[in-house]
């Protein structure tokens, strides 16, 4: 593996994550995507995305949040939102 986050929810809220980075795989470039993409699924936008638009995409080695990406938190994070509310 290059890297991975490992979440931590309890009550259907995050508490931590933990991301580990396979530093000896990668060069200084692709450590800080790596480091990009992983917080951003700590954040709470699991998985990869063919988008190249957004940091969530593993082919593209973004060095810093994209418009998408700056969408997608500010959304998720959205005081009007609760862990486990339902869709109306």
């Amino acid at each position: 593996f290059t890297c991975v986050a490992l979440p931590v929810s309890r009550e259907g809220r995050m508490v931590r994550s933990d991301i580990h980075i396979n530093a000896g795989n990668t060069g200084p470039e692709v450590a800080r995507a790596c480091i990009l993409e992983e917080l951003l699924q700590s954040f709470g936008l699991f998985g990869e995305v063919p988008d190249r638009a957004t940091a969530l995409n593993d082919e593209v080695g973004y060095q810093r949040l994209g418009d998408a990406d700056r969408i997608l938190v500010r959304t998720l994070y959205d005081r009007r939102l609760s862990p486990g509310q339902a869709r109306e």
